[in-house]
């Protein structure tokens, strides 16, 4: 073998590994768990908060399959809007498979997600969104609020940049940060996604690429079809391949809540039944600790369902907490008999 032929050889297997590694990662989703690496696409070090208080994800499954028969999945699947033909494209068909091979991860994500769902859903459908957005945070997350992106600085339940953040009214200071509270993350998600489908004509997986990867380079993958003479569709654009893992894995999730006994999975039940509610934090200015004393709940959890309070001892500078709904009665109670 001459030089010349053993340098094409060499140069036909470095491609060939580059395109299979193309191929794997759309389809090697991130694990679970406190403080691990996780990789979606191509982005890197999403870190979340070890968890061993009460909302940890096999306690809060068992409660929620004792409390209530009636599960959310029914009315997520009655609202999901998004196209199901696009359920038979060879990317979603690979991330059914994968999590059908994973079911560990989709059980521990869906599990962390039960405090949280429930109002998420509720914002969906107030807004008329389709309920594909209720599966994002599982994406996004795996729908932790207090999960962090240490390469690209976004955080919370729906990963925001600080930038985004802030355009969409979350509050940010050195005692709180509201990318990583449920009502405000969710309330500037849903609306950032609802610009984003207008901006691109009504077009859902456009606006959701967009979410993932920014207006401009949406944009910018049109607009070089176009001078191309090709297609302008999502699947037709040469995005990068995170976006491009990103919208099938959506969509995989969406066709698992739709017909879970098509794919052979059994997706744990959650309760349709809220978890938490927001209460007003008022003129007095207590501080999460003191709250938990008022309302009965261990402070640790408390912490957990309020990630973006960053000093348990400091005054509460939002206007909203969150409670679990079953304590709201017992802090207002006792919050009246502080105050008379």
């Amino acid at each position: 073998m001459t030089y010349k032929t053993l340098k094409i050889y060499t140069l036909l297997l470095a491609l060939l590994c580059v395109v299979a590694m193309g191929i794997t990662a759309c389809v090697q989703f991130p694990a679970l768990g406190g403080g691990e690496t996780r990789s979606i696409g191509t982005s890197t070090m999403l870190t979340s908060a070890a968890t061993n208080s009460s909302l940890g994800p096999r306690r809060t499954q068992t409660l929620y399959h004792a409390m209530d028969k009636e599960t959310l999945w029914g009315p997520i699947q009655a609202h999901l809007q998004l196209t199901a033909t696009d359920e038979k494209q060879p990317a979603v068909q690979e991330q059914i498979h994968w999590f059908a091979k994973n079911p560990a991860y989709l059980n521990d994500a869906v599990s962390r997600a039960v405090p949280y769902i429930h109002y998420v859903y509720t914002q969906v459908v107030k807004r008329n969104l389709p309920a594909e957005l209720v599966l994002l945070p599982i994406i996004e997350s795996a729908y932790n609020p207090s999960a962090t992106n240490a390469s690209s600085g976004a955080a919370g339940l729906w990963q925001l940049m600080s930038s985004t953040a802030r355009g969409y009214g979350v509050h940010q200071d050195r005692a709180f940060d509201g990318r990583h509270d449920l009502y405000s993350s969710t309330n500037a998600a849903l609306n950032y996604l609802t610009y984003l489908k207008s901006f691109f004509g009504g077009d859902w997986l456009l606006a959701i690429a967009a979410y993932d990867t920014g207006e401009g380079n949406v944009q910018n993958a049109i607009r070089h079809n176009a001078q191309h003479d090709r297609n302008t569709h999502f699947w037709a654009l040469p995005l990068v391949l995170e976006t491009r893992c990103y919208i099938p894995r959506l969509l995989a999730l969406a066709a698992i809540v739709r017909n879970p006994e098509k794919y052979g999975i059994t997706l744990p039940a959650i309760s349709a039944k809220p978890y938490l509610a927001v209460v007003d934090v008022g003129s007095k200015k207590m501080s999460l600790r003191y709250v938990a004393k008022l309302a009965g709940v261990n402070l640790a959890k408390l912490k957990q369902l309020n990630p973006g309070i960053k000093n348990i001892s400091a005054p509460l500078t939002q206007s909203q907490f969150a409670l679990p709904i079953d304590r709201v009665a017992l802090y207002q109670k006792q919050l009246a008999i502080l105050s008379s």
